[in-house]
């Protein structure tokens, strides 16, 4: 929207009855690189008319380069401020933790049962297309993920036997590099923001990602260096990742597509793992285990 007093950004949202509240909170954290909506002469954030809700921005020029790695990197940077400056600890009972055990597992084995329907597909071919091929050869690395999966897995719940808190942190989950302005050094699309634990944050953002030229390594150090996890949300996320994500399609030329996709993937949870294993004391320095 052009006006008198500048150009501003109209943008219409679903209802979301906690958003007003979080708005306040991130405003209130003072957080520069997000941006924040104008208040209407209700002071309030969020707008409405006829139940269509909505918020006005102020409007930001960007100069259209990707620049994936350097936005990449700018974003983590953001994330890890994000989540140290709005943690907090609640009380939680051992059911939380058995039901995301339960929910990591039921998922596990879902894929699990999936490539195994496949592979056995595959065997009692007598020709086999290129991409069944593919996935033949490297059916050994998606059986090694869904075991570190598992594993990671085991070692969360051992990690939360007797727990009884959670870290809470206000999560983006809206990741998209048009989201990231570098010129001006914001991030817009704050209209996810939500109160989770890090790590489903973390694990969005991760799952969104899958370049080959980007060097993860570097920029998730950054991040982790930032925001150091605990070792039952380190053992967490690292059961999330390492669960293979493939969709197969009968178009040869897309499923040796998206085997690819999720061979790529596999390589990236490997280099995040390990990223993820390190110890990161608090003044930044890391050590191995």
């Amino acid at each position: 929207m052009k006006t008198n007093y500048g150009d501003f950004a109209l943008k219409y949202i679903p209802y979301n009855e906690n958003l007003e509240s979080v708005i306040v909170k991130l405003d209130l954290l003072g957080i520069e690189s997000f941006v924040i909506p104008l208040k209407n002469s209700y002071n309030r954030y969020i707008s409405s008319v006829d139940n269509i809700y909505f918020m006005v921005l102020p409007w930001y020029e960007e100069d259209g380069a990707l620049l994936k790695d350097l936005k990449l990197r700018f974003f983590l940077n953001v994330l890890a401020t994000l989540h140290s400056k709005s943690f907090y600890v609640i009380k939680v009972n051992e059911a939380f933790f058995k039901q995301t055990y339960d929910f990591i597992a039921d998922k596990i084995d879902d894929v699990a049962e999936t490539l195994d329907k496949y592979m056995t597909r595959i065997e009692r071919l007598d020709y086999k297309s290129p991409s069944e091929w593919l996935f033949l050869l490297n059916y050994p690395r998606y059986m090694e993920a869904i075991n570190k999966a598992n594993s990671a897995l085991e070692k969360f719940s051992r990690k939360c036997e007797n727990k009884s808190s959670l870290r809470m942190v206000f999560t983006y989950n809206n990741f998209n590099y048009d989201h990231i302005l570098l010129k001006t050094r914001k991030v817009i699309g704050v209209e996810n923001i939500e109160v989770s634990p890090p790590v489903y944050d973390i694990f969005y953002t991760f799952s969104c990602l899958n370049e080959v030229s980007i060097d993860f390594e570097t920029y998730y150090k950054e991040y982790f260096k930032t925001f150091i996890l605990e070792d039952y949300e380190k053992e967490w996320l690292t059961a999330l990742i390492y669960i293979p994500q493939i969709q197969f399609s009968n178009n040869e030329a897309v499923n040796i597509s998206n085997i690819c996709y999720s061979l790529n993937y596999l390589k990236n949870a490997q280099e995040i793992a390990k990223i993820i294993s390190l110890k990161y004391k608090e003044e930044g320095e890391k050590e191995d285990k």
